[in-house]
Protein backbone atom coordinates (compact mmCIF):
# COMPACT_ATOMS: atom_id res chain seq x y z
CA UNK A 1 0.00 0.00 0.00
CA UNK A 2 1.24 3.45 -0.91
CA UNK A 3 1.04 6.06 1.88
CA UNK A 4 1.28 9.82 1.28
CA UNK A 5 1.63 11.82 4.49
CA UNK A 6 0.27 15.39 5.02
CA UNK A 7 3.68 16.99 4.45
CA UNK A 8 4.01 15.42 1.02
CA UNK A 9 0.42 16.41 0.22
CA UNK A 10 1.09 20.06 1.09
CA UNK A 11 4.18 20.14 -1.13
CA UNK A 12 2.02 19.11 -4.10
CA UNK A 13 0.16 22.47 -4.28
CA UNK A 14 3.05 24.61 -5.53
CA UNK A 15 2.04 25.81 -8.99
CA UNK A 16 0.04 28.92 -9.86
CA UNK A 17 -2.81 26.71 -11.04
CA UNK A 18 -3.10 25.19 -7.55
CA UNK A 19 -3.34 28.47 -5.58
CA UNK A 20 -7.15 28.28 -5.02
CA UNK A 21 -6.81 24.64 -3.92
CA UNK A 22 -3.92 25.47 -1.62
CA UNK A 23 -5.92 28.26 0.05
CA UNK A 24 -9.00 26.08 0.55
CA UNK A 25 -6.82 23.21 1.75
CA UNK A 26 -5.32 25.58 4.35
CA UNK A 27 -8.78 26.73 5.51
CA UNK A 28 -9.75 23.07 6.03
CA UNK A 29 -6.72 22.49 8.25
CA UNK A 30 -4.13 21.38 5.71
CA UNK A 31 -3.94 17.95 7.32
CA UNK A 32 -4.67 15.33 4.66
CA UNK A 33 -3.30 11.81 4.44
CA UNK A 34 -3.71 9.62 1.34
CA UNK A 35 -3.37 5.86 0.98
CA UNK A 36 -3.55 3.89 -2.26
CA UNK A 37 -4.05 0.13 -2.50
CA UNK A 38 -1.71 -1.90 -4.69
CA UNK A 39 -4.43 -2.56 -7.28
CA UNK A 40 -5.43 1.12 -7.36
CA UNK A 41 -1.77 2.04 -7.89
CA UNK A 42 -1.65 -0.25 -10.92
CA UNK A 43 -4.76 1.50 -12.27
CA UNK A 44 -3.14 4.90 -11.73
CA UNK A 45 -0.05 3.83 -13.65
CA UNK A 46 -2.15 2.44 -16.51
CA UNK A 47 -3.56 5.87 -17.37
CA UNK A 48 -7.03 4.42 -17.98
CA UNK A 49 -10.32 6.20 -17.29
CA UNK A 50 -12.04 5.68 -13.97
CA UNK A 51 -15.16 6.46 -11.96
CA UNK A 52 -14.30 7.57 -8.43
CA UNK A 53 -17.01 6.50 -5.97
CA UNK A 54 -16.46 8.17 -2.58
CA UNK A 55 -18.66 7.91 0.49
CA UNK A 56 -20.56 11.13 1.22
CA UNK A 57 -20.51 12.53 4.75
CA UNK A 58 -20.21 16.35 4.61
CA UNK A 59 -19.84 19.33 2.28
CA UNK A 60 -16.00 19.41 2.63
CA UNK A 61 -15.53 15.87 1.30
CA UNK A 62 -15.76 16.73 -2.47
CA UNK A 63 -12.77 19.13 -2.28
CA UNK A 64 -11.00 16.64 -0.01
CA UNK A 65 -11.31 13.89 -2.63
CA UNK A 66 -10.44 16.37 -5.40
CA UNK A 67 -7.27 17.42 -3.54
CA UNK A 68 -6.27 13.77 -3.14
CA UNK A 69 -6.79 13.26 -6.87
CA UNK A 70 -4.60 16.27 -7.72
CA UNK A 71 -1.79 14.86 -5.56
CA UNK A 72 -2.05 11.59 -7.52
CA UNK A 73 -2.08 13.42 -10.86
CA UNK A 74 -5.83 13.17 -11.51
CA UNK A 75 -8.15 15.87 -12.82
CA UNK A 76 -11.57 14.89 -11.53
CA UNK A 77 -14.97 16.13 -12.66
CA UNK A 78 -17.76 15.65 -10.12
CA UNK A 79 -21.48 15.18 -10.57
CA UNK A 80 -23.97 16.92 -8.27
CA UNK A 81 -27.74 17.38 -8.17
CA UNK A 82 -28.90 20.33 -10.24
CA UNK A 83 -30.86 22.00 -7.41
CA UNK A 84 -27.57 22.86 -5.68
CA UNK A 85 -26.90 25.32 -8.52
CA UNK A 86 -29.68 27.50 -7.08
CA UNK A 87 -27.43 28.36 -4.12
CA UNK A 88 -25.56 31.59 -5.05
CA UNK A 89 -22.39 30.46 -3.22
CA UNK A 90 -22.34 26.86 -4.41
CA UNK A 91 -23.07 28.02 -7.98
CA UNK A 92 -19.68 29.70 -8.26
CA UNK A 93 -17.90 26.77 -6.56
CA UNK A 94 -19.51 24.31 -8.98
CA UNK A 95 -18.81 26.57 -11.95
CA UNK A 96 -15.15 26.90 -10.99
CA UNK A 97 -14.92 23.18 -10.27
CA UNK A 98 -16.55 22.32 -13.61
CA UNK A 99 -19.20 20.10 -11.98
CA UNK A 100 -21.81 18.24 -14.02
CA UNK A 101 -25.44 18.82 -12.92
CA UNK A 102 -27.78 15.86 -12.49
CA UNK A 103 -31.56 16.31 -12.85
CA UNK A 104 -33.06 13.58 -10.69
CA UNK A 105 -36.80 14.19 -10.67
CA UNK A 106 -37.38 13.03 -14.24
CA UNK A 107 -35.94 9.69 -15.37
CA UNK A 108 -35.38 10.88 -18.94
CA UNK A 109 -33.65 14.07 -17.82
CA UNK A 110 -31.59 12.10 -15.30
CA UNK A 111 -30.48 9.74 -18.07
CA UNK A 112 -29.60 12.71 -20.32
CA UNK A 113 -27.48 14.10 -17.47
CA UNK A 114 -25.20 11.10 -17.89
CA UNK A 115 -24.31 12.06 -21.47
CA UNK A 116 -21.70 14.74 -20.61
CA UNK A 117 -20.30 12.40 -17.96
CA UNK A 118 -20.01 9.60 -20.52
CA UNK A 119 -18.33 11.99 -23.00
CA UNK A 120 -15.79 13.05 -20.37
CA UNK A 121 -14.94 9.46 -19.42
CA UNK A 122 -14.45 8.29 -23.00
CA UNK A 123 -12.54 11.36 -24.17
CA UNK A 124 -8.82 10.90 -24.89
CA UNK A 125 -7.01 13.14 -22.38
CA UNK A 126 -3.54 11.98 -23.38
CA UNK A 127 -2.91 15.10 -25.45
CA UNK A 128 -2.26 18.23 -23.46
CA UNK A 129 -1.73 21.49 -25.27
CA UNK A 130 -1.76 25.20 -24.73
CA UNK A 131 0.44 27.56 -22.76
CA UNK A 132 -0.73 26.37 -19.32
CA UNK A 133 0.42 22.84 -20.10
CA UNK A 134 3.98 23.86 -19.11
CA UNK A 135 2.71 24.21 -15.52
CA UNK A 136 1.06 20.77 -15.51
CA UNK A 137 4.04 18.44 -15.42
CA UNK A 138 2.70 16.87 -12.23
CA UNK A 139 -0.45 15.70 -14.05
CA UNK A 140 -0.19 12.37 -15.82
CA UNK A 141 -1.42 12.11 -19.40
CA UNK A 142 -4.44 9.80 -19.31
CA UNK A 143 -6.23 7.84 -22.01
CA UNK A 144 -9.63 8.59 -20.43
CA UNK A 145 -11.33 11.00 -18.06
CA UNK A 146 -11.80 10.78 -14.30
CA UNK A 147 -15.32 11.28 -12.95
CA UNK A 148 -16.44 11.53 -9.34
CA UNK A 149 -19.95 10.40 -8.43
CA UNK A 150 -21.38 9.66 -4.99
CA UNK A 151 -23.14 6.28 -4.91
CA UNK A 152 -25.34 7.48 -2.03
CA UNK A 153 -26.41 10.54 -3.99
CA UNK A 154 -26.83 12.73 -0.92
CA UNK A 155 -25.33 13.55 2.47
CA UNK A 156 -26.81 11.39 5.27
CA UNK A 157 -28.29 13.43 8.10
CA UNK A 158 -26.71 13.18 11.54
CA UNK A 159 -25.32 15.91 13.78
CA UNK A 160 -22.29 14.16 15.28
CA UNK A 161 -18.80 14.71 13.88
CA UNK A 162 -17.87 11.04 13.52
CA UNK A 163 -18.17 9.08 10.28
CA UNK A 164 -20.67 6.31 9.62
CA UNK A 165 -20.98 3.53 7.12
CA UNK A 166 -22.42 4.57 3.75
CA UNK A 167 -26.20 4.44 3.39
CA UNK A 168 -28.35 3.23 0.52
CA UNK A 169 -26.71 3.32 -2.92
CA UNK A 170 -28.41 4.74 -6.01
CA UNK A 171 -27.98 3.31 -9.51
CA UNK A 172 -26.16 6.22 -11.18
CA UNK A 173 -22.69 4.79 -10.79
CA UNK A 174 -23.82 1.46 -12.32
CA UNK A 175 -25.52 3.20 -15.26
CA UNK A 176 -22.30 5.09 -15.95
CA UNK A 177 -20.30 1.89 -16.03
CA UNK A 178 -22.90 0.28 -18.28
CA UNK A 179 -22.53 3.21 -20.68
CA UNK A 180 -18.72 3.42 -20.63
CA UNK A 181 -17.31 0.07 -19.49
CA UNK A 182 -14.67 1.78 -17.31
CA UNK A 183 -13.75 0.59 -13.82
CA UNK A 184 -15.13 2.00 -10.58
CA UNK A 185 -12.57 3.05 -7.98
CA UNK A 186 -14.03 2.94 -4.45
CA UNK A 187 -12.80 5.94 -2.48
CA UNK A 188 -13.13 6.04 1.30
CA UNK A 189 -12.80 9.45 2.92
CA UNK A 190 -12.84 10.11 6.63
CA UNK A 191 -12.60 13.27 8.71
CA UNK A 192 -14.53 15.76 6.56
CA UNK A 193 -17.14 15.97 9.32
CA UNK A 194 -14.40 17.18 11.67
CA UNK A 195 -14.30 20.29 9.49
CA UNK A 196 -18.05 20.83 9.15
CA UNK A 197 -20.97 19.00 10.78
CA UNK A 198 -24.05 19.56 12.96
CA UNK A 199 -26.31 22.59 12.98
CA UNK A 200 -25.69 26.00 11.43
CA UNK A 201 -23.61 27.51 14.26
CA UNK A 202 -21.56 24.35 14.75
CA UNK A 203 -20.82 24.24 11.01
CA UNK A 204 -19.92 27.93 10.99
CA UNK A 205 -17.50 27.72 13.92
CA UNK A 206 -16.11 24.46 12.58
CA UNK A 207 -15.23 26.10 9.26
CA UNK A 208 -13.66 29.27 10.72
CA UNK A 209 -11.53 27.32 13.24
CA UNK A 210 -10.45 24.38 11.06
CA UNK A 211 -7.21 26.15 10.02
CA UNK A 212 -6.23 26.22 13.73
CA UNK A 213 -7.59 22.81 14.81
CA UNK A 214 -6.06 21.00 11.80
CA UNK A 215 -8.46 18.02 11.80
CA UNK A 216 -7.00 14.96 10.13
CA UNK A 217 -8.72 13.92 6.89
CA UNK A 218 -7.88 10.62 5.25
CA UNK A 219 -8.63 9.48 1.70
CA UNK A 220 -8.08 5.85 0.68
CA UNK A 221 -8.25 4.63 -2.93
CA UNK A 222 -9.41 1.00 -2.92
CA UNK A 223 -9.22 -1.87 -5.40
CA UNK A 224 -11.02 -1.22 -8.73
CA UNK A 225 -14.45 -2.82 -9.16
CA UNK A 226 -15.97 -3.73 -12.54
CA UNK A 227 -19.58 -4.89 -12.71
CA UNK A 228 -19.88 -5.04 -16.52
CA UNK A 229 -17.40 -6.16 -19.17
CA UNK A 230 -18.16 -3.59 -21.87
CA UNK A 231 -20.33 -0.68 -22.98
CA UNK A 232 -24.07 -1.24 -23.15
CA UNK A 233 -27.15 0.94 -22.93
CA UNK A 234 -29.70 -0.30 -20.36
CA UNK A 235 -33.20 -0.42 -21.83
CA UNK A 236 -36.26 0.70 -19.90
CA UNK A 237 -37.14 -2.88 -19.02
CA UNK A 238 -33.86 -3.90 -17.39
CA UNK A 239 -33.72 -1.53 -14.44
CA UNK A 240 -34.29 -4.42 -12.04
CA UNK A 241 -30.96 -5.83 -13.20
CA UNK A 242 -29.39 -2.41 -12.66
CA UNK A 243 -30.70 -2.36 -9.09
CA UNK A 244 -29.33 -5.84 -8.49
CA UNK A 245 -25.93 -4.76 -9.80
CA UNK A 246 -26.09 -1.71 -7.54
CA UNK A 247 -26.63 -4.03 -4.56
CA UNK A 248 -23.76 -6.27 -5.68
CA UNK A 249 -21.56 -3.21 -6.08
CA UNK A 250 -22.37 -2.05 -2.55
CA UNK A 251 -21.49 -5.50 -1.19
CA UNK A 252 -18.08 -5.32 -2.89
CA UNK A 253 -17.68 -1.71 -1.75
CA UNK A 254 -18.51 -2.48 1.88
CA UNK A 255 -16.25 -5.55 1.87
CA UNK A 256 -13.32 -3.21 1.22
CA UNK A 257 -14.61 -0.70 3.78
CA UNK A 258 -14.57 -3.36 6.50
CA UNK A 259 -11.06 -4.49 5.58
CA UNK A 260 -9.57 -1.06 6.30
CA UNK A 261 -7.22 -0.80 9.25
CA UNK A 262 -8.75 1.55 11.87
CA UNK A 263 -5.24 2.37 13.13
CA UNK A 264 -4.48 4.05 9.81
CA UNK A 265 -7.13 6.68 10.57
CA UNK A 266 -5.55 8.12 13.69
CA UNK A 267 -7.56 11.07 14.97
CA UNK A 268 -10.71 10.04 13.09
CA UNK A 269 -13.56 8.56 15.13
CA UNK A 270 -15.61 6.02 13.19
CA UNK A 271 -19.05 5.11 14.53
CA UNK A 272 -18.58 1.39 13.85
CA UNK A 273 -14.87 0.73 13.18
CA UNK A 274 -14.20 -1.65 10.28
CA UNK A 275 -13.57 -5.23 11.35
CA UNK A 276 -10.14 -6.56 10.45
Amino acid sequence: MRVIDPREVNSSFRTFEHLPRRFLHFLMGGNLRITVSDEAQKWLESGEAGILAPNHSAYPDPPTVEFAGVVLGLKTKFMAKSTLWWNPVLFWIFWFGNFIPVRRKNRKKAKNSLLPAKKHLLKDHSRKGGFLSIFRKDRRARKGGILGIYPEGLIPHWKESFDREPGKFRVGVILLQYATGVVIIPVFQFGARKVMSGGFFKKFFGVITAWYRKPLRHVHFGDPIKMSTGQMEPADGVYENVKQDAERFKEAYMAQWRELDPNSFEGVVIDEPPVL
